[in-house]
């Protein structure tokens, strides 16, 4: 049987694959950062340490979202290395569900840290 490479440690080009994931930020029928962050932490942790060598250990992301179908902001990734990797987000529906990314440019840049 031959084993492949899950989507996100596929390399994209020459360069290191973007880690996405959907992951729900409401709470209490709205917006919640704390949630978001630990969302992020927790779901894309291990994949950009497959991507880069280093984990997310701290996720800062803005207090003042709209929780509407479209409203995209950014969040920051603070990895145990010290760098930083800016996670673009989306909300993608009225319930709180959301997408969110780390480009391969922001992934190849930690990794040639």
């Amino acid at each position: 049987m031959t084993r492949t490479q899950p989507s996100y440690l596929r390399a994209a080009g020459a360069g290191i694959a973007a880690v996405v994931a959907a992951l729900a930020i409401a709470a209490c029928g709205g917006y919640d950062s704390g949630q978001a962050e630990g969302e992020i932490q927790d779901k894309l942790s291990s994949q950009v340490e497959q991507a880069v060598g280093s984990p997310i250990t701290s996720v800062s992301c803005p207090d003042d979202v709209e929780l509407k179908a479209g409203e995209t902001f950014d969040c920051t990734a603070t990895l145990e290395n010290g760098d930083e990797l800016t996670v673009n987000s989306e909300i993608t529906d009225d319930d709180g569900n959301a997408t969110f990314n780390i480009s391969p440019e922001e992934l190849s840049g930690a990794a040639g840290s």
